[in-house]
């Protein structure tokens, strides 16, 4: 048992030590490169974007959306997707809230505000994905379709979320890294979780300040690893929103996965056996957090859906004759294993705590707490230090209290997404992917 703590220590130290040196090079990356003027390579070609913005059940927000995202300068068209699957589930879903039920659809607000703008139709489309079923990549894909005879061979596509905020000269920023990088498939934006972070219950906050310790930590350096010497080891992944990508590639490579329960890192996976690399945006998008604990929760079980696949996306890329076998077996083990130690995270922080007790070392338990205070507090600390001016939040010591109640139920939201896949194997269901509700 002795030895068990002694190993957990080690992990807990050397996570802990290695995210607080990840998360000071992310910063230094982000903001070596900010401001930094890209050299612009070869002939300018003329590139449009088409911004894809897939929305359910998003009445609150969408007009503030809209309004956001027409301050954005560039040769664009805004894509908003609405799904039959809203309107379907608000007569037949009881899971849904019933506060959405009463409201209008996401379609209607949207066809409303338009009616009453009608100049905006020159920059705003509505695009309707007529099925009862599927998720944001059948909506995405349907778009794709959609643009066939419109997006040119040179466009590229950018998903974001109906609650992402970017800043007016975004499209410029891709430009930049679009013609000073040679064949420029994908470009990633990363987001930090601080954009209603003032709004939060000090809980929230802790939650909010782990999501960014995971993008910073975690997220950036593994898309910075596609680009160095680490590349053949690192498969890296894209997430749903802040991804720009060539539209003749993603046509290419067959759209976005729809196959598996979420597209996003099944997406990072393929496009990385294509053999192209994600390069990342030196400007970081500012995401809201949940607001509730329950959603919370919720959004971990989505989260962990996409984890959980693995096995199956492996499966799918040794059956695909054009990619590297071995790259597929190493990326998406390497994949799966983060997936269980994501899955056992509380269990390891309360071994760490209670074996010093149960083995009647209590002289270990100080040596417990300072590691989990380099795991947690000080990354929570460096965030506050690095971009808490930036992104308009102050230092605060609450939310460092709450972390090991954070990390101690971390592992609750992937748990249910377990529960949710043995249910489905036994009753022989579909899995009911839950949507995070704001």
């Amino acid at each position: 048992m002795l030895l068990l703590y002694f190993i957990l220590l080690f992990y807990s130290f050397f996570r802990g030590i290695r995210g607080c040196i990840r998360t000071i090079k992310s910063y230094k990356c982000i903001s070596n490169n900010s401001t930094k003027k890209i050299k612009k390579a070869g002939k300018k070609t003329k590139i449009k974007f088409h911004i894809l913005i897939p929305v359910l059940r998003e009445q609150k927000i969408v007009i503030e959306t809209i309004k956001h995202f027409l301050k954005i300068k560039g040769n664009y068209r805004l894509y908003l997707i609405t799904t039959e699957k809203e309107i379907f589930e608000k007569k037949n879903n009881n899971r849904i809230p019933k506060k959405y039920k009463r409201l209008p659809t996401t379609k209607e607000i949207i066809e409303n505000h338009l009616k009453q703008n009608p100049q905006l139709l020159k920059k705003i489309k509505i695009i309707h994905y007529p099925q009862t079923v599927g998720d944001m990549a059948h909506q995405l894909n349907y778009v794709l379709k959609k643009l066939n005879n419109v997006a040119d061979k040179n466009d590229f596509v950018i998903v974001y979320n109906a609650d992402s905020r970017v800043k007016p000269n975004i499209l410029q920023k891709y430009l930049n890294i679009i013609r000073s990088e040679k064949q420029c498939n994908v470009v990633l934006q990363s987001a930090l979780f601080l954009s209603n972070y003032n709004k939060l219950s000090n809980f929230l906050k802790s939650i909010a300040l782990l999501q960014t310790r995971w993008t910073l930590a975690h997220e950036i350096p593994r898309v910075l690893k596609t680009n160095g010497k680490f590349g053949f080891t690192e498969g890296a992944h894209v997430v749903g929103h802040g991804l720009c990508i060539k539209y003749c590639f993603i046509k290419k490579i067959g759209g976005f996965p729809q196959d598996f329960l979420n597209e996003d890192l099944p997406l990072g996976y393929f496009i990385r056996l294509n053999g192209a690399k994600i390069n990342l945006l030196h400007d970081l998008e500012n995401a809201d957090t949940p607001t509730t604990i329950n959603n919370m929760f919720n959004m971990y079980r989505t989260w962990f859906y996409g984890v959980m696949y693995y096995p199956s996306y492996i499966k799918e890329a040794l059956a695909n004759p054009k990619f590297n076998k071995l790259l597929a077996i190493i990326w998406g083990v390497k994949y799966s294993i983060r997936g269980v130690f994501w899955l056992f995270l509380s269990l390891t922080w309360f071994l760490i705590f209670i074996l010093p007790i149960l083995t009647n070392k209590l002289i270990w338990l100080p040596v417990s707490i300072i590691s989990f205070i380099i795991y947690a507090p000080l990354n929570f600390w460096l965030i506050y230090r690095l971009f808490g001016k930036k992104f308009k939040i102050n230092f605060e010591w609450t939310p460092i209290i709450w972390s090991p109640v954070t990390y101690l139920t971390h592992s609750f939201g992937p748990w249910l997404a377990v529960t949710d896949l043995v249910k489905s194997k036994i009753f022989k269901t579909k899995v009911y992917k839950y949507k995070t509700e704001r």
